[in-house]
Parts: structure tokens; sequence; C-alpha cells
């Protein structure tokens, strides 16, 4: 029988490469939820979605200093909208 080790192929290596990628952009996300819900309590959903559609990992760093920055929830909505839009 043939034993094939996928973690020693090239392809092996990019699909953990992805699925690392992909994890540092969830907890990004993550991250920049936590700490809006942390000071505002409550986050729409609008917000939320926004957020999870981000797949910048440099874009969801200045986010979540936006995030932490902000002076309310307002704000940060309507910086975020206008940050989407560049």
């Amino acid at each position: 029988m043939l034993h094939l080790d996928l973690a020693n192929t090239v392809a092996g290596q990019e699909l953990i490469q992805m699925g690392e990628e992909r994890g540092e952009l969830k907890k990004a996300r993550d991250d920049v939820i936590e700490v809006l819900a942390t000071r505002f309590d409550l986050i729409p959903q609008s917000i939320s979605d926004r957020v999870n559609q981000i797949e910048s990992k440099e874009a969801l760093k200045q986010i979540f200093r936006l995030a932490i920055k902000v002076e309310n929830l307002e704000a940060f909505k309507a910086r975020l909208e206008a940050w989407s839009m560049s």
C-alpha cells in the first residue's frame, strides 16, 4: 500500500499555508469584533458582517486600531464605511 504524507508535498505545504492564513484572518476579525463588543456592548450584525468580509490582514490590523481608538460605535461604522469605499 502506498503511504503518502501530504505535508511533505508542495501541494500539502500550500494547503497548510492556506489554512494558516485563513486562521489568521479569522482571529484578526474576531479580535476586532471582541474589542468593539468590550467597548460598546452590543454590535450590530451589519458591522460584524462587514468586518467578516475583509480579506486583508493589513486592513484588519488598521481596523483593529480604529476599534480601540474610536469615540463611539457610530464613528466606527462611518469610518469603516468610508474606508471600504476607498
